[in-house]
């Protein structure tokens, strides 16, 4: 039997160097204030002291040389440790992650406040690498920094598919607007594309990470769930709702109702339907 190998290579050549310096989980307050009188000194070009923060409830602010950061549940921060001037929070408690390293290698976003919830997994790491500070040994710490320079970069990335949510969020909403009215239309991939002024692909791949599923199976849900609100609000014929939902056939759409729901149109009628055809409600739904 061949060999199968499944490897992957460093080709940048990247070298990662980190130094964990501190780590806690926090709570705070009320009216707490932590002064940095740090912020004061000069800076030096290889000023490489950095942390990041993640609120796990409350809220608080930190006073920078840049400004104030009001920092809410869910929020995450990097921070250069000499722009700080004060923690501080009002009348509510404030719990927090914090963590301090050097490193000279990581390109990071300062001053910027995203939302996003950690996995338990990374919660976990955390706590683990606060609980391996306090051991001490040369072992614990190796790990300790390794850590931390993992979760620097999981960070990293999650700040990275958050700011491509918010970037594309118009267009996708854009997309998903013009699907909803044109129904009964022309819903292609290349025209939707066009509507955005991306390539074909670009737009697939942009609209998978956004809304979780194709543009195909969005339009198919779509239009399920506009045959829903027919079936169970009008008296409009099986049929006249195919074609006004652009299906191939009434069977066609037989097909794909029943492989959703579980039904064909006809028994979901059966089921939902609220109004009779004078208007009232059916005497088999009145009690729904």
């Amino acid at each position: 039997m061949p060999s199968k190998n499944f490897y992957g290579t460093n080709n940048n050549n990247i070298y990662i160097n980190c130094r964990l310096i501190a780590a806690y989980l926090s709570t705070v307050g009320p009216n707490y204030s932590n002064d940095y009188p740090d912020y004061k000194k000069e800076l030096t070009s290889n000023n490489n002291f950095y942390g990041f923060l993640h609120c796990i409830d409350g809220n608080g602010s930190i006073d920078t040389v840049h400004g104030t950061l009001h920092i809410g549940k869910n929020d995450f921060v990097f921070f250069r440790y000499h722009d700080i001037k004060k923690m501080h929070c009002g009348k509510e408690k404030w719990t927090y992650f914090c963590v301090w390293f050097f490193t000279p290698s990581i390109e990071l976003n300062f001053n910027t406040i995203y939302n996003f919830t950690i996995s338990k997994n990374e919660h976990d790491d955390i706590v683990n690498m606060i609980a391996l500070l306090q051991n001490k040994t040369y072992i614990d710490t190796c790990i300790a920094n390794t850590t931390c320079m993992l979760l620097v970069y999981q960070f990293i990335k999650q700040i990275g598919e958050s700011t491509f949510m918010r970037s594309y969020s118009l267009y996708m909403r854009k997309v998903s607007a013009h699907i909803n009215k044109n129904l009964s239309g022309d819903l292609s991939v290349s025209q939707l594309a066009a509507l955005c002024g991306f390539c074909k692909n670009q737009f697939l791949n942009i609209f998978k990470q956004y809304f979780g599923i194709t543009p195909k199976q969005y339009i198919l849900r779509a239009k399920l769930e506009k045959a829903c609100f027919l079936l169970s609000c009008t008296h409009e014929s099986i049929v006249n709702i195919s074609n006004e939902l652009n299906f191939n056939s009434p069977s066609h759409f037989t097909s794909c109702f029943r492989a959703k729901l579980g039904v064909s149109p006809a028994e979901y009628r059966k089921q939902h339907l609220l109004f009779s055809e004078n208007g009232f409600l059916s005497e088999e739904n009145e009690n729904c």
